[in-house]
């Protein structure tokens, strides 16, 4: 009688290896999520606690983090010894030439805290770089929900309430239009966190269709000036590259062509609506008007040409311009103004080595729209020290090993 023989090369599948498997499984969806909670912190402002500075959600995991990722060693790049040589010598000039010696304390502090972020960042990442492109994917979706329920529940509380405060949950009030802030508390960084989300969706691998489109929704809701302008520039600078180095293909092309279309329908849209024409075109009028941008530009040069060296001392720009309070909405005027002509240098030279290090990446195109559509924004906002952006600037700095360390599962294409 014939008998069935089984092949050697077969193994029956044991059940400790069926459960281990499942363990790792789970232990990976674990990762997954704690690692985007970590990256969703970063970018959310509009739930800190006030014990005499706020305390944001990013800081409480950093924290709780410091463990995994201090023992992590990492090479330091070039533009985060620019940053430490920057924050070295506005201590030195703050605490011999600033006018408010308490401002720039905190200022001082908040760049200590921003670096220490950024260190532990890369350690975390470093770590767990096989969950780091499911986390930004699960991050990206939480943002734009997240944003556009609290933007919906922000019209409603205030059609509710009959009266309109100029802020409410996650939605702004202003000149007869509702400005998303989402889960941030000013709509411009609210638009700034959205572009994030779409350069992602566009340009981190395969793209993210639905991602890109939900994310693009929200940012047009933000109403945001400076981050349209920054997002022209950031696509602009990815087609730049891509036709530099020579691997233009038919998807950067189409970006391009979607940036002209996108920006000329803006355009025509805010040259026909009167709000929006208000909010987008016509807002860089005086001091008085509470958001106008040229009299604070010219009052700051003014200040500067007065201590063009040495600087009137770090976070002391209202004071400067006789206006306490005020900021410039201009991060290289701001740090021209408060550090002088050297922390302007050294200022620039950290935007360019960050550039440079850009294009060093696996990811190149993706970090290139990145860090220029950060610094183009810098030009409209006071932000030395944005969290979200030490956050990328510190998955740019491990982003450079084997491609698979940050590729994670590139299945995933909502």
């Amino acid at each position: 009688m014939a008998q069935t023989v089984k092949s050697s090369a077969y193994v029956e599948p044991q059940a400790s290896d069926t459960f281990a498997a499942s363990r790792v499984r789970s232990s990976r969806k674990t990762e997954d999520i704690l690692l985007s909670i970590y990256v969703f912190s970063a970018f959310v402002s509009i739930f800190t606690i006030e014990i005499g500075f706020h305390v944001k959600l990013f800081m409480v995991l950093m924290l709780v983090a410091a463990p995994i990722a201090i023992t992590r060693t990492i090479k330091v790049t070039l533009f985060e010894v620019l940053f430490v040589l920057l924050f070295l010598y506005l201590l030195l000039q703050s605490s011999l030439v600033s006018i408010d010696v308490y401002s720039s304390a905190r200022m001082l502090l908040g760049m200590l805290l921003v670096y220490v972020y950024y260190s532990i960042s890369k350690g975390i990442f470093q770590r767990h770089a096989a969950s780091v492109d499911r986390a930004l994917h699960i991050s990206g979706w939480g943002l734009v929900v997240s944003s556009l329920a609290l933007y919906l529940i922000g019209i409603y509380e205030n059609l509710s309430a009959g009266s309109l405060p100029r802020v409410s949950w996650g939605a702004m009030y202003e000149r007869g239009l509702y400005r998303l802030t989402g889960v941030w508390t000013d709509p411009n960084f609210a638009g700034l966190g959205m572009l994030f989300v779409i350069l992602y969706a566009l340009l981190w691998g395969k793209i993210r269709p639905l991602l890109a489109i939900a994310a693009l929704m929200v940012f047009a809701l933000c109403l945001s000036r400076g981050a349209l302008l920054a997002g022209i520039a950031g696509l602009g600078a990815a087609v730049l590259f891509q036709l530099l180095t020579g691997r233009l293909k038919r998807r950067d092309v189409s970006l391009g062509a979607a940036v002209i279309v996108g920006a000329s329908v803006v355009a025509a849209l805010a040259w026909q609506v009167p709000e929006l024409n208000e909010i987008l075109l016509h807002r860089t009028g005086n001091i008085s008007s509470g958001s106008g941008r040229a009299d604070l530009w010219l009052a700051g040069l003014t200040a500067w040409s007065e201590h063009p060296l040495v600087g009137v001392g770090l976070y002391n720009f209202g004071a400067a311009i006789g206006e306490p309070g005020r900021f410039a909405h201009n991060t290289p005027l701001e740090v021209l103004v408060e550090g002088g002509l050297p922390a302007f240098l050294l200022y620039v030279l950290f935007a360019a080595s960050a550039l440079w290090h850009a294009t060093r990446t696996n990811h190149k195109v993706y970090f290139v729209a990145v860090v220029s559509a950060f610094f183009t924004m810098t030009l409209t906002l006071s932000m030395l020290i944005y969290e979200g952006m030490f956050l990328l600037l510190a998955l740019m700095a491990v982003d450079t090993g084997p491609r698979r360390n940050l590729s994670g599962n590139d299945k995933i294409n909502a």
